[in-house]
């Protein structure tokens, strides 16, 4: 009980705790021995050990891991240690890419080693808190039970070999030309492998920077050397003008990714020119790709069911009567199989962001690949150029799941969740910089959206359009809704121009296809499913009420397009 306050009150108890009021509430931050300060920002262990167990749940149990700080060169570095769950069915290299990663954009912070470790071997106290001193001391002392370890220290000969690289002695390029970019992508390949001891063929040239773990600081310094290298003084920036690898080589090397120009006109044959679909790509009900979309069509099959029970109860909502409150008179849809399951690795997405993305946004990253392959187009040639993104969606049952619980809400669950990033995910998955945008237009959303990617090509904004959408159900609120209006039918059949119609049943899916002008479609050989000859918009006004169709309107529109 020795310590005062400016005022000079006193004395109170140390208790070696950080914290701060809010409102006149304490909340505790930490041990202020554990506090880091890394490049003069101040970092907690704990909120980047939970980042660390989010970032692979399935590999990391919470509470299992500890974070800390230890000089280097007279600076504060970043140490992870971590329990992992099965080290034997892990690949070592891939998890701490993502924990460096995870950090990375996280944090803001680079990582500079990690130690995965037997389960059950994290040094702990009898009441089970993390020991991170003593956890600190046993890694310095490498009596830690590693799994694997990772650190960006560099032998003494990795640096000599640098030194000789960027020596006054080692001559340096001509103005770059031709084979320039090449050069250019390889010295930051070397570059980048030695600085974060990641084997070259790990370093994939269109992923950001920041994937390999590089904070503003190594970013900087990388420009440095690379000035150094070229011969020619560069602005500190260019890793966040140009993010990639490829971006930032072709840039230097005067070979900016070709972009089709922006036209003031369209001539008038071009503008009333047909639009090929070239590649097509779904996830429906009993059809998970194309060809069994078209054999179920073929062969009359039936996809609707009961509503599988990983959506929600049907049997709490179910009732004959629709006007029970709470209630709807269905039980029926048409559903996808397996919209659980995701490879977030394959694009580029931490198991944790992945965890809080709409259902529909992953469908659309997976099933946009799948009509990109059916085009015959490789997907990593779009990076750079004006390819549009146009997608109807019009549901959110996910974001009412995550958000109904504050306590879920983490950075990824805005964006996860976001209309808008459903269609602008796929455009920075694929590097492309043409339109990008969601539409919501109810039932017409997808339909829209393909007008509009047409509208697009006519216009000259884009040369390719990915154009589709996508409905994911998940909770029972609009199929009450729809109940309540009269809207479902009880047996989940449509019975169109039939005396028996009583309403309709919903589904869920994503489809998409891929748009080119005719033109362009047939010089590049690409296969053409369907053209599309013309398309209009309009909206019925003033009709028998809000929901209700007006028959001249539609008239109206078909004759439009």
């Amino acid at each position: 009980f020795e310590a005062y306050l400016a005022n000079g009150r006193g004395p109170f108890l140390r208790t070696g705790d950080l914290g701060f009021l809010d409102q006149g509430e304490l909340y505790v931050t930490g041990r202020l021995k554990d506090l880091m300060i890394i490049r003069g920002r101040n970092l907690y262990p704990h909120d980047i050990e939970q980042t660390v167990t989010q970032s692979d749940p399935k590999t990391f149990r919470p509470d299992s891991g500890a974070v800390f700080s230890i000089d280097v060169a007279d600076e504060e570095r970043l140490v992870v240690v971590q329990e992992v769950t099965r080290p034997q069915r892990i690949d070592p290299e891939a998890v701490i890419e993502t924990i460096r990663r995870t950090v990375a954009e996280r944090h803001g912070v680079q990582v500079h080693a990690v130690a995965l470790i037997r389960p059950g071997t994290l040094l702990r106290t009898s009441s089970g808190k993390i020991r991170r001193q003593p956890t600190k001391a046993a890694y310095l002392a490498g009596e830690l039970d590693l799994v694997a370890h990772w650190s960006l220290d560099a032998s003494k000969e990795e640096e000599a070999a640098h030194e000789a690289v960027a020596s006054p002695q080692t001559p340096t390029p001509a103005t770059p030309s031709g084979e320039g970019a090449v050069r250019i992508e390889a010295w930051l390949v070397r570059e980048i492998s030695r600085r974060m001891n990641v084997p070259p063929e790990r370093i994939d040239i269109e992923e950001p920077f920041i994937r390999f773990g590089l904070d503003s600081a190594e970013a900087m310094a990388l420009i440095a050397d690379l000035e150094a290298w070229i011969g020619k003084p560069l602005s500190p920036t260019l890793v966040w003008d140009y993010p990639t690898i490829r971006a930032l080589s072709r840039h230097l090397a005067g070979e900016e990714t070709a972009r089709p120009a922006l036209r003031a006109t369209v001539a008038a044959g071009e503008r009333n020119e047909p639009l090929a679909i070239v590649g097509i790509g779904c996830r429906f009900p009993g059809a998970p790709d194309v060809g069994a979309f078209w054999r179920l069509l073929t062969e009359g099959g039936d996809a609707i069911c009961e509503v599988p029970p990983d959506r929600f109860d049907v049997e709490r909502f179910y009732h004959e009567d629709p006007s029970v409150p709470g209630k709807m008179n269905t039980r029926w849809g048409g559903f996808v199989e397996g919209i659980d399951r995701f490879d977030p690795h394959f694009f580029g997405i931490s198991p944790r962001e992945a965890a809080r993305m709409d259902p529909q946004q992953r469908l659309l990253l997976e099933v946009a690949w799948e009509a990109l392959e059916d085009a015959g187009i490789d997907p990593h040639t779009l990076a750079g150029t004006l390819t549009g993104v146009f997608i109807g969606i019009s549901s959110n049952d996910y974001a009412h799941l995550q958000f109904a619980d504050p306590t879920r809400i983490d950075p990824y669950a805005g964006t996860g969740n976001a209309h808008s990033i459903a269609a602008n995910r796929l455009s920075y998955f694929l590097g492309v910089q043409g339109p990008s945008l969601a539409v919501d237009t109810a039932c017409s959303s997808s339909l829209v959206a393909l007008h509009l990617a047409c509208q697009s090509i006519r216009q000259g904004e884009c040369e390719v359009a990915i154009a589709g959408g996508v409905n994911v159900i998940l909770n029972p609120a609009i199929t009450i809704n729809f109940a309540k209006a009269g809207a479902m039918a009880a047996d989940g059949r449509c019975k169109a121009f039939d005396r028996r119609a009583d309403g309709y049943v919903r589904g869920e899916g994503a489809g998409i296809v891929v748009l080119k002008p005719l033109s362009r479609a047939l010089a590049e050989g690409d296969p053409i499913h369907a053209l599309v000859l013309g398309s209009a918009v309009n909206q019925d006004g003033r009709s028998n009420g809000l929901m209700a169709p007006n028959r001249q309107a539609q008239v109206e529109v078909l004759r439009t397009a």
